[in-house]
């Protein structure tokens, strides 16, 4: 019962609101890139500065989400060398597996999971997990894997 709630309450909002936006794309073609930037740029900063300001972060507690975040990322940059090492992989082919690995993109279902699964409580500390996570795997790959020039 609660996979069907867990279902109805954030898989199938995500589904609708995609099919949404593919039929009004073969409708109406969209700026998907000025969307893409108002997320990135807006919405994302504003959710973030939003769960920070109502949350009541404790010392300890940023200590330990901010250790637990910098470990995740680098036990997952160095997963993602390893594996690159063992397949052979290409310059262009470890770049691109280094940032899937390291770059998670599990926010969007994340954030209501987190939410059903702990509450608000729960809720507030996910944001500050993400930009410490984000930040750190930023620094991680531009200063591992630098751009050539």
């Amino acid at each position: 019962m609660a996979y069907i709630h867990l279902f109805i309450s954030v898989s199938l909002p995500i589904l609708i609101i995609c099919t949404c936006g593919a039929l009004l794309q073969k409708k109406q073609p969209i700026d998907t890139k000025m969307l893409a930037n108002i997320s990135l740029y807006i919405l994302a900063p504003a959710l973030i500065l939003s769960a920070l300001s109502q949350s009541h972060l404790k010392g300890s507690n940023v200590l330990h989400i901010f250790a637990f975040s910098l470990i995740m990322t680098a036990v997952l940059w160095l997963l993602a060398v390893v594996a690159a090492k063992w397949m052979h992989l290409s310059e262009g082919s470890k770049r691109a597996l280094t940032l899937t690995l390291v770059f998670s993109n599990a926010n969007n279902y994340g954030l209501p999971v987190l939410l059903l699964a702990f509450g608000q409580s729960g809720f507030h500390l996910a944001p500050f997990m993400s930009s410490v996570r984000l930040f750190s795997s930023m620094f991680l790959v531009a200063t591992l894997h630098p751009v050539p020039k």
